[in-house]
């Protein structure tokens, strides 16, 4: 499990349950597979066929986000501006709890 960091603020976003740590040190980045959807928005599986239209499922891309361990050794992920709606769609993303 990884924390959520939004890059420019600081701000705690959620966690990512499918993130584990440390992989080969030192790691700066940590790479996300991710699809182009037809609607424009990237996400980490691909886009449902459309009915009638059979086709193959392209292959994803890799998206590089940085990452940083904290002081209690926790992975957090940093993520930059562009890539906050990829993160918040992320089938692993668990928002924090709003009070």
């Amino acid at each position: 499990m990884a924390r959520v960091i939004k890059q420019d603020t600081g701000e705690f976003l959620g966690h990512l349950i499918e993130v584990e740590g440390p992989g080969q040190l030192p790691m700066t980045d940590w790479p996300f597979s991710a699809w182009h959807h037809p609607n424009g928005t990237l996400r980490n599986y691909p886009a449902a066929p459309v009915i009638g239209q059979p086709g193959l499922t392209p292959a994803p891309f890799e998206l590089r986000i940085p990452i940083r361990s904290n002081s209690s050794g926790e992975l957090e992920v940093l993520v930059p501006r562009h890539l906050l709606d990829f993160i918040e769609h992320h089938t692993g993303f668990r928002p924090r709890p709003r009070s």
